[in-house]
């Protein structure tokens, strides 16, 4: 760990221009096979002298949808549904769209669908309220989805699609989106510090952020999409959450049939950023595949990658919407090329 940060704080002063008074804290957990590091920086809150700890709990806003990929799987594992079943039969009769009839679950999980990527009737209140989901319901997300005509041909990030799949999980095992995280993915995992409503315990279990004019955040309230952006969580969750998505044993296709970890649902089809898997961003190399996701809320910037042939992965939490630039990348290129890993990266 000793050499491993040595190499981490060259990248930080020489190769990023990260600005710590405006990004004032963060932290970085680094998976390297069997081992976990975690790296502290900065301050957990403007003028004091306060590390970030690894059980520090921050919103990682898109990083949630790593988590609800995980769960959509475990769900379909429990034979609640299969991957390649229809949206609308899991929708309320007088909501569903006869002209996404094909539309698959699989589909939304992995993001192939025209959607927006916001309803476009949330803006309003993405203007009005620091919490853009607060006051945006269901019904609202489906009436958009009943009324939906594709306007464009090609696939991108949508966070309607995890939102849609809020709606799939509740109505398929009549519980709640929460309760699900807490039954299949946090108690086999041990996670201690991850979740999505406020109890009266953890009301003030977040690290302070900060907003682009360095003013404390509040933190992000949900009445739906809460799939897509939802979770809180500290880094210590998250390395245990994906620790396992290296193995080559957690990856399906569709049908459920074993295959390697890069396989892609549907290769055929356009995708985000050339391929989107399961939560993941993914970007296929020579030899082998960076798989990558970000978050972002009022306060807070997340980014987690991994390679997972090597089984490496770098997460990057930091208390305020500056983030951190790149360092996630280059940090995850560092281990896998001055290490002599079997990985070759690109830095464009």
């Amino acid at each position: 760990p000793g050499e491993l940060k040595t190499e981490i704080d060259k990248i930080i002063s020489y190769d990023t221009e990260i600005d710590f008074r405006k990004t004032p804290g963060f932290i970085v957990g680094v998976i390297d096979g069997d081992s976990v590091s975690f790296f502290s920086y900065g301050t957990k809150e403007r003028h004091k002298t306060i590390l970030p700890k690894k059980e520090d709990v921050f919103e990682i806003g898109g990083l949630t949808q790593i988590i609800t990929a995980m769960l959509v799987r475990k769900i379909a594992e429990a034979g609640y549904f299969a991957l390649s079943d229809k949206v609308n039969a899991f929708l309320p009769e007088n909501y569903q769209n006869p002209r996404l009839d094909s539309l698959t679950i699989c589909h939304l999980v992995n993001h192939q669908t025209v959607f927006p990527e916001r309803p476009p009737d949330i803006e309003s209140l993405q203007r009005e309220l620091k919490s853009p989901y607060q006051y945006y319901s269901f019904e609202q997300l489906l009436a958009f989805y009943r009324d939906f005509i594709s306007q464009q041909t090609k696939n991108g990030l949508s966070f309607m699609n995890y939102g849609l799949l809020e709606i799939i999980l509740t109505n398929t095992t009549g519980k709640t989106y929460e309760d699900l995280v807490e039954q299949y993915i946090s108690e086999p995992l041990l996670l201690e510090k991850t979740f999505t409503d406020f109890g009266e315990q953890r009301e003030k279990v977040l690290i302070p952020g900060y907003t682009r004019l360095s003013s404390l955040a509040e933190p992000w309230q949900f009445s739906s999409f809460k799939t897509s952006e939802g979770i809180k969580s500290s880094i210590e969750d998250l390395a245990a959450c994906i620790k396992p998505l290296m193995k080559s044993s957690f990856s399906y296709n569709c049908e459920g049939i074993r295959n390697k970890a890069i396989d892609i649902c549907y290769q055929n089809q356009q995708m985000f950023s050339g391929q989107n898997w399961m939560g993941w961003n993914v970007k296929q190399l020579e030899k082998n595949t960076i798989l990558s996701q970000s978050g972002l809320t009022s306060g807070y910037n997340s980014f987690a990658c991994m390679v997972p042939e090597t089984s490496t992965a770098v997460i990057v939490l930091s208390n305020s919407i500056y983030g951190t630039q790149d360092l996630g990348l280059q940090i995850l290129r560092m281990i896998n090329e001055n290490w002599k890993r079997e990985a070759q990266f690109s830095k464009n």
